[in-house]
């Protein structure tokens, strides 16, 4: 029983860092509506309980405004750089770039809130332009937290609207500590935890263009089997410690599942999350605990054995990726093969087919349906075995 979960994690200090951050920003509120605005609070207490409910319906309106800008800033500071659109996703809706014209999808992905991917510009001698693009977000945050800043003079006399300025500015200034301070969360490495892991290892920019390349090519229709093999070459093992280098790991290992090598696949997923000098992100190591479990269901087994794999960690990702292709192609194959549940199996099979309809990496989806007939003949096969040993 291979035990996923036994590496030793590092002390991870965004969660304190997230705290305090959100104390700061408490801080901040009260301070800003103490100063400029005394007595704002000095009510009775239904007309307080009205206006802290204004005050978070405010602060959720101007989280999701600021996460629009930030993803806006990628955009407009990667095109300034040669990047060209590519994928622009807020919460489960995204406009994907497919035969020259933008369509609207759905996809969502856990740990985040919006996406903004970019076909890349061609690298020179190994080098691209890099950091504006990574850091646009938190540039567009701030840029608008400042004339909010400003706008708060012009409009001193309107209460309220100073008000909303004020929470709009500390939210954006929030917004770009949460995604500028280099952090690691349990699923994946923001803004600045990725700009430094492109900047300190030597494959770091490769890995980061090769990254967008796939993402590009995937969302044109190819598949990763049919991409360049020379992309796939994973970075030096002691550069395996950048989050940014385990991504082209983790697509060679996609790309072995596309290729049907499912064995390998299952050693590879091995070695990269049971080798403690591997950092694999949450996010990426629970994709790769679903492709596990497939594995196993799809070899030659009379009993494949995965109950293990699926504890509460995995069973919660799963189910906030509920929509993802991998996640419902492994979860079908569960249910087939695992648990004998047709039932549940169809039910599966026509939740995939809707998401198939409107994801955004067409090439990603074709894999995905053939891993998914690959379970089907198997089933198949293990129904018609067991029909000649019992006319047997």
């Amino acid at each position: 029983m291979k035990d996923y979960n036994r590496k030793k994690r590092k002390t991870n200090y965004s969660f304190l860092i997230l705290c305090l951050i959100g104390v700061f920003l408490g801080a901040g509120i009260g301070i800003a509506a103490g100063y400029f605005f005394p007595g704002l609070f000095d009510v009775d207490f239904g007309e307080l309980i009205l206006y802290l409910l204004l005050l978070v319906f405010c602060l959720i309106i101007f989280w999701l405004v600021q996460n629009i800008l930030h993803e806006l800033g990628h955009l407009v500071f990667g095109l300034i750089t040669g990047y060209k659109f590519s994928l622009f996703r807020v919460g489960s809706f995204v406009w994907v770039k497919t035969d020259g014209k933008i369509k609207l999808k759905r996809m969502s992905l856990a740990g985040t809130s919006g996406q903004c991917l970019l076909s890349p510009p061609d690298m020179t001698d190994g080098k691209m332009p890099y950091v504006l693009c990574n850091l646009g977000g938190v540039l567009m945050n701030l840029i608008f937290s400042l004339i909010a800043v400003c706008l708060i003079f012009v409009f001193s006399n309107f209460r309220y609207i100073s008000i909303a300025l004020i929470l709009f500015a500390l939210v954006g200034i929030i917004c770009a500590l949460c995604n500028g301070v280099p952090m690691r969360t349990n699923m994946i490495d923001n803004d600045g935890m990725n700009l430094l892991s492109i900047s300190r290892t030597h494959s770091g920019i490769r890995s980061f263009w090769i990254q967008l390349k796939v993402n590009e090519m995937s969302v044109a229709g190819k598949r990763i089997k049919d991409m360049p093999q020379e992309w796939f070459k994973i970075p030096a093992r002691s550069e395996l410690v950048s989050s940014i280098n385990t991504a082209i790991a983790v697509l060679y290992e996609n790309r072995l599942m596309d290729m049907h090598r499912f064995e390998e696949a299952a050693l590879f997923i091995d070695e990269l999350l049971l080798s403690d000098d591997i950092n694999v992100p949450g996010l990426y190591s629970a994709m790769l605990i679903c492709d596990s479990a497939y594995c196993e269901l799809v070899a030659d087994k009379d009993n494949p054995d995965i109950g293990y794999l699926f504890d509460s960690r995995q069973l919660a990702f799963m189910k906030n990726m509920a929509s993802a292709p991998s996640v419902l192609r492994t979860q079908y194959a569960v249910a087939l093969l695992y648990e004998n549940d047709m039932e549940k199996a169809k039910r599966l099979k026509g939740k995939f087919e809707k998401c198939a309809n409107t994801y955004p990496s067409v090439g990603e989806i074709v894999s995905e349906k053939e891993l998914i007939k690959i379970a089907d003949e198997i089933y198949i096969s293990k129904i018609n075995n067991s029909e000649v040993t019992k006319n047997a």
